[in-house]
């Protein structure tokens, strides 16, 4: 599966207030917030990322939760947000 990265942290309410990834499922969608981490991925405010996971089922997952567990297969890319997706800049 593919997902796509914000270059930067947004405000939200889990257990207790803190930051999250932006996340889209498909490049058309709007963004949203990412309540989880992604094992083997360190993120880097500043830069979107376009990147290859597998999302498993996480079994019994306590109440707060997610039910899902993610796993970085492959970094498919990493553009600074001084540019576009496509890489050309934005000046």
């Amino acid at each position: 599966m593919v997902i796509y990265l914000s270059n930067h942290p947004k405000p939200c309410q889990g257990v207790a207030a803190g930051l999250c990834m932006e996340v889209k499922y498909d490049a058309k969608e709007d963004w949203s917030l990412f309540y989880g981490s992604i094992d083997g991925f360190i993120y880097q405010a500043g830069y979107y990322y376009t990147l290859k996971v597998h999302r498993g089922l996480r079994e019994n997952p306590a109440a707060d939760q997610s039910r899902y567990v993610w796993k970085l297969l492959e970094i498919v890319n990493k553009t600074p947000a001084t540019k576009r997706a496509d890489g050309t800049s934005l000046e």
